[in-house]
């Protein structure tokens, strides 16, 4: 991980733990009625929550979107009048490289023009071929990325309900009694001094 990403992990580590205690502390707070800024720790909870789970999903759509990109589909075939205007030799290398680019993005064999005009399919060298792995190799980091970042999006909408839920647990929960307020009724009493 590099300084931006620890960075970023620990702000929304303890961004998200704050969060998640005012979320707690104010829904508690509201639950017994107190009224010592109860709302405003829920509110302020609710909207730190709410952002970190947002960013989450903000992120999951991004690494969507990128993966969708790299899971391009079989281009058409060219068709038969495509480079009439060209020279034999631009044409073919023109169409190969078409070819090679499909093959590339997609995996797909398609064919191209060779310098007498037929139609010949294009056979992969072997460069070729590292090209095709290192697409599927950044397609497969870029989809665990938004499979990681939907779990995270999960996961804090689960810590958010969580802490309301534990608020209002800890809420219902009867208060303890004030020690000054206990009365010792097995203790005989004091008999005045004289």
């Amino acid at each position: 991980m590099t300084i931006a990403e620890w960075a970023q992990f620990v702000c929304l580590g303890i961004g998200g733990a704050f969060g998640l205690l005012s979320l707690f502390d104010g829904t508690r707070r509201m639950a017994t009625r107190q009224p010592s800024g109860s709302s405003g720790r829920f509110g302020v909870g609710l909207v730190i929550v709410s952002l970190v789970a947002g960013y989450a999903y903000w992120q999951h759509r991004a690494y969507t979107e990128v993966a969708r990109a790299y899971r391009a589909e079989k281009p058409p075939e060219l068709p038969a009048d495509w480079g009439k205007k060209m020279g034999p030799a631009k044409r073919e290398a023109a169409s190969q490289g078409i070819a090679r680019g499909a093959f590339i993005s997609s995996g797909a064999l398609t064919p191209y023009f060779d310098a007498s005009g037929q139609r010949k399919v294009y056979a992969p060298a072997q460069d070729d071929l590292k090209r095709r792995e290192a697409v599927l190799a950044a397609a497969i980091r870029v989809e665990q990325k938004a499979r990681s970042a939907f779990n995270e999006f999960i996961l804090w909408l689960v810590l958010g309900l969580s802490a309301f839920a534990f608020g209002l647990c800890f809420a219902l929960e009867s208060a303890p009694q004030r020690a000054d307020a206990e009365e010792d009724v097995d203790a005989p009493p004091v008999p005045p001094a004289a």
